[in-house]
């Protein structure tokens, strides 16, 4: 039996000859491995992290530059971090951090202006609008209003009440004596006939008539006359 010899037309891979086809296979399987180890960065350096994730990280950083600058920087502040940590930052450092990180506060206008813009963006404020309004409507309609008549203090009514009393009296003198003084000055003529009313001819005329039986009623009667006064004569 002889042995299988190889397929001309199948060319073996080199492992180091395609370095983006070995990382896209591994994304493709387990996931990103740069990513992988930024989450074992720190564990490594610190030296907690497992021996067999240990050698898988030391095998990606050695085709890796990114993730080896990312572990080399992560080694260099393990050991300037603790020196730091002994610097005295001076008395004043709290007040300065205080000072630059205190909180401003908001002006009332802006505050206000949000707040109304909130209320007016309710969805209930067409529902609270119409009840605000239906419940001054029925105070309006059943509550009894206050008597606004102007009312005189106590103490000026007594005042009020005689200033009253003498204008009318002297109102009463003055009418008495205009009335004395026309009965006193008012010629002795015969009444004038009343006016005939104002209407139809009809009426008019009724109301003369009606006017001189009055006058013909009032007048006194002629004295007799001296034939009336004769006896009668006794002679055939």
């Amino acid at each position: 039996m002889q042995p299988l010899s190889p397929d001309p037309k199948v060319v073996p891979l080199d492992p180091g000859a395609s370095p983006e086809l070995t990382r896209a296979i591994l994304v493709r399987t387990s996931g990103d491995p740069c990513q992988r180890l930024q989450s074992l960065a720190c564990d490594f350096v610190d030296g907690s992290l497992e021996a067999g994730q240990a050698s898988l990280v030391r095998l990606h950083l050695g085709h890796c530059g990114a993730c080896s600058a990312l572990v080399e920087a992560l080694a260099s502040l393990q050991a300037d971090l603790p020196a730091m940590a002994q610097v005295d930052p001076g008395p004043w450092f709290t007040q300065a951090v205080l000072r630059a990180t205190r909180h401003q506060p908001i002006r009332p206008s802006a505050d206000l202006q949000s707040l109304w813009w909130r209320l007016m963006h309710r969805p209930r404020i067409a529902l609270e609008a119409a009840y605000l309004g239906a419940a001054a409507g029925l105070m309006g309609i059943y509550l009894p209003l206050p008597d606004l008549a102007p009312r005189v203090p106590a103490l000026v009514q007594p005042l009020g009440d005689s200033a009253l009393r003498v204008a009318g009296q002297m109102a009463q003198a003055e009418r008495r004596t205009s009335a004395s003084l026309q009965r006193s000055l008012r010629p002795i003529v015969s009444p004038r006939p009343a006016p005939l009313p104002s209407g139809n001819l009809w009426q008019r005329l009724s109301s003369w008539t009606r006017t001189r039986l009055q006058a013909f009623r009032k007048a006194p009667a002629p004295p007799p006359s001296p034939e009336t006064q004769k006896p009668p004569s006794t002679n055939p």
